[in-house]
């Protein structure tokens, strides 16, 4: 019942402040989880932790640079009755993805640094992987 279930909970997080491993990955899964990023971008990964060095380790699979999209605009042409695509420079679509990267890097370590107290995770490494087109 209830009472069971709030001694589980408890159990789980003395568990997560004595560095358990199991508990510390879990918790971070959950936190990563719960992020809400566009439907187009992959949400994968991988944590692992060192309780001895407070160290998260985290393998993020990245989207690949298709996720930006190639058209810039689009025009109506009324005289035609069609509509025309203006392309994105590649120039400026790896610009978008290289801060779409970054961007992402850094809120996904900025979560689980505000999530956990500093003498649980005191650092981030992060792996990058790539997901392949479908």
């Amino acid at each position: 019942g209830v009472v069971k279930h709030n001694g589980e909970i408890d159990e789980w997080e003395q568990a997560f402040r004595q560095c358990d491993r199991d508990a510390v990955i879990q918790y971070s899964s959950l936190v990563l989880d719960s992020s809400e990023y566009d439907e187009d971008l992959p949400e994968e990964f991988r944590v692992a932790y060192s309780p001895e060095s407070t160290e998260l380790i985290l393998e993020y699979v990245l989207p690949t640079i298709e996720v930006v999209p190639s058209v810039k605009e689009y025009s109506y042409v009324r005289a035609k009755d069609e509509i025309r695509e203006k392309a994105r420079p590649r120039s400026e679509v790896t610009t978008i993805y290289r801060t779409l990267i970054a961007s992402l890097t850094l809120r996904t370590i900025g979560e689980l640094l505000r999530a956990t107290p500093p003498e649980i995770v005191a650092s981030v490494t992060f792996n990058l992987g790539f997901a392949y087109p479908a």
